[in-house]
């Protein structure tokens, strides 16, 4: 399995499933500010690293931006990939401009609206801890370049292409992707499943890893 991590962040948001598949590969997604944002250029560099470490199957977890890039590399190479994880996923992203100004302006404000937008109010204080503190390494033109890649991310009329086995990861009560483009996006994969974890929000990662871990099992159990 590869873990593919979400906008602003890198490898470390991903401890808790660290700990649950040790033997999966991690990568850090390459950012060339330089370039024309897209989220083919993630696409791109995963191909790359996936050549190199030649792992015996494919199967990518990915989350929020990191699944956009899973769908995107399913479709740029549809005979390389065996399994999908999408975890708060979306068949397209949308980044509020102001929010997007704010990340070059006030980085810290920007940070604190994620949690707030990104995490249930059940979810503890350590893990969004963890999430602060991640993105909180990455320079602001890195996270800025990580968002407005994920603005021109829209596959809405090539979903149904995709016939790679998935199973499509949502937070009960995400205020970033709402659960319904969660359940389009399982409804217009052609084989796919829903799984929704219930007293979270976008980071359903880092505020409940055991449930997440158990449907990626689950999913892999019958791949």
């Amino acid at each position: 399995m590869i873990f593919v991590h979400g906008a602003g962040l890198n490898e470390k948001i991903w401890v808790n499933q660290i700990q649950d598949f040790p033997d999966a590969l991690y990568p850090t997604l390459v950012r060339d500010v330089k370039k024309e944002p897209s989220v083919h250029n993630f696409t791109r560099n995963l191909k790359s690293y996936i050549n190199t470490c030649s792992p015996d199957t494919v199967v990518l977890v990915g989350h929020s931006l990191g699944a956009g890039v899973a769908l995107d590399y399913a479709l740029t190479y549809p005979d390389e990939v065996d399994g999908l994880v999408l975890i708060s996923s979306s068949p397209k992203f949308q980044v509020p401009e102001q929010l997007l100004d704010l990340i070059l302006t006030d980085v810290t404000q920007f940070i604190d609206t994620v949690v707030t937008m990104g995490f249930h109010q059940s979810a503890d204080e350590n893990a969004k801890g963890i999430f602060k503190s991640v993105m909180q390494e990455m320079p602001p033109e890195v996270v800025h370049y990580d968002y407005t890649c994920a603005n021109t991310f829209d596959i809405q009329d090539k979903i149904g292409s995709i016939s790679t086995p998935s199973v499509v990861i949502a937070g009960e009560h995400d205020q970033m992707i709402p659960l319904q483009f969660a359940e389009m996006l399982a409804d217009q994969l052609k084989n796919s499943q829903l799984a929704v974890i219930p007293q979270a929000g976008h980071m359903v990662i880092l505020s409940q890893p055991a449930l997440v871990t158990k449907e990626i099992k689950a999913f892999l159990d019958h791949l």
